[in-house]
């Protein structure tokens, strides 16, 4: 399993005091993406030429060079470095290497020793990138997890085969909806969202519990037009499921250093990130419709 971050959250990524497991690589290119680092399912360098004064003499292959006292990395013989000797000899903290490899029985073990931090409700979430892109490993550590009684939350895009399996595996499915509309969502993330439907459906019907998050993004979902087709599909869902809990994440530029780092164009440099009355007018109009909603700002 290919993982770039671990963390822990308290009342966010399922309930409780959670581990949070972010597992590499994702098919969608959402141009909000707040974390470019997780897109690629290859380890990477993000390169911090601030950090450090000596970052030409930390690359022993000599990817960086200085110019008009700037340093510059080239990346293209990064990808053949199999040492990284900026990191695992220099710790130059202009460098970081993004993706670890662990094993299932690591994970576990990890998740074991933090068990007495979880308390009653908490325990382990896989995020992403989209966490079903390795769902072999995925599956086998849900099911180790849960067979030790170590609640797990699992948050998808919906948009894979293995998404829709998770349904009645998990404790908690956590699933995107970006937008109703195909074309839309096709145009802002570079893929279809038919399957990401299929899975809230599903996952409804079976009863399984389900978090739907919203992310509200400036020029992409925050339109009337859009919220009334997204709140009707929300409002069949509730249908199937009996009741239906909702968050709304409101946008923000925390990912742009990490585009940088990467050395790619951040996509929503001039976009305005939407505000609160926006967020709190979606809201209520799902509230109106008997949804439970949550707003993440």
């Amino acid at each position: 399993m290919r993982i770039f971050s671990t963390g822990f959250s308290e009342g966010l990524d399922g309930p409780g005091r959670r581990w949070i497991v972010y597992l590499k690589g994702c098919n969608f290119r959402c141009l909000w993406c707040a974390s470019p680092e997780s897109i690629s399912g290859s380890k990477e360098i993000l390169f911090y030429p601030d950090r450090s004064r000596y970052s030409d003499k930390s690359c022993t292959h000599g990817a960086v060079s200085l110019d008009r006292n700037s340093f510059h990395l080239n990346r293209s013989e990064c990808e053949f470095c199999k040492d990284h000797n900026c990191v695992t000899v220099f710790h130059d903290p202009s460098f970081e290497i993004v993706g670890e490899d662990i094993t299932s029985d690591h994970l576990v073990g990890k998740a074991e020793k933090y068990r007495s931090l979880f308390g009653r409700d908490g325990g382990v979430t896989f995020g992403g990138g989209e966490s079903t892109l390795q769902d072999v490993e995925l599956f086998e550590a849900i099911a180790e997890l849960r067979a030790r009684q170590i609640n797990v939350a699992v948050e998808t895009n919906g948009s894979t085969a293995a998404a829709q399996k998770l349904v009645g595996k998990v404790d908690l499915l956590i699933c995107d909806f970006k937008c109703f509309s195909r074309d839309l969502h096709l145009q802002w993330t570079g893929a279809e969202n038919d399957q990401v439907l299929k899975t809230i459906l599903y996952a409804c019907k079976q009863k399984q519990k389900l978090l739907v998050r919203i992310p509200l993004i400036c020029g992409f979902n925050d339109f009337k037009s859009e919220w009334s087709l997204m709140r009707d599909f929300l409002c069949d869902c509730k249908e199937l499921a009996g009741e239906l809990n909702v968050e709304i994440l409101r946008m923000h530029h925390f990912g742009k250093p990490k585009y940088k780092a990467l050395g790619i164009e951040y996509p929503m440099l001039n976009v305005a990130c939407p505000t609160q009355v926006d967020v709190r007018e979606l809201a209520n109009l799902l509230k109106n419709s008997g949804i439970n909603v949550r707003v993440c700002t």
